[in-house]
């Protein structure tokens, strides 16, 4: 064997070795991967019940002492109280406070402005504007300034109430408005050539 076939079959032995070393790395990743996998599943698989919302505090995935936190499901929980959060008092970032919603507290004090299309609560209080369409209350009403209803008109009615006079020469008679009404105008049947007492009178009742 001359010298020059000796380096050519050392040249291809080194060759060889370069592959097999390659190969071996290969199988190597291989079974990294499938390890991942396998730990992953089984990471995924322990917090399943977690993604339906079952946690103790009612996120979407909890975390126990000593393990592993996700940043996906962490940025998830985030997000969910995020979402939580806009649906109460709107989106977040502001001052502002709006709700699709019902409010309903026992007591609600605000000094800026209240509007909402339904209030439920056992008194309001407000030394802002309140801007109400519909109004449940079983407490007192504070208001501070004006009442004022929506385009200074009278709501149902007017349900005339009487007539009423002094004929009867009785001291003292009247007639109350039903319930939910406020005394929205006075009318008088009073003719020529009667007496101020045989004039007939009326109320008019309207709500609010």
């Amino acid at each position: 064997m001359t010298p020059a076939d000796l380096e050519a079959l050392q040249a291809r032995l080194t060759h060889l070795e370069e592959q097999e070393r390659r190969r071996q790395a290969g199988r190597q990743q291989v079974k990294r991967a499938a390890l991942m996998v396998g730990v992953l599943g089984a990471f995924v698989g322990s917090v399943a019940w977690a993604a339906n919302g079952n946690c103790p505090n009612g996120l979407p995935f909890c975390f126990s002492e000593d393990s592993p936190a996700v940043a996906v499901q962490v940025n998830h929980n985030f997000s969910q109280l995020k979402e939580w959060l806009e649906q109460k008092v709107g989106t977040v970032g502001t001052a502002n406070v709006t709700t699709t919603g019902s409010l309903s507290s026992a007591s609600l004090t605000a000094t800026g402005a209240v509007s909402s299309a339904s209030v439920t609560t056992g008194s309001l209080s407000s030394s802002g504007t309140a801007t109400v369409s519909g109004l449940l209350t079983s407490g007192p009403h504070t208001v501070n300034g004006d009442l004022g209803v929506t385009a200074n008109g009278w709501g149902s009615g007017p349900t005339r109430v009487g007539p009423f006079n002094r004929t009867t020469c009785v001291p003292e008679s009247g007639v109350r408005c039903p319930n939910g009404q406020y005394v929205c105008g006075l009318i008088t049947g009073h003719t020529c050539g009667q007496g101020w007492f045989e004039a007939n009178w009326w109320i008019e009742c309207c709500a609010l």
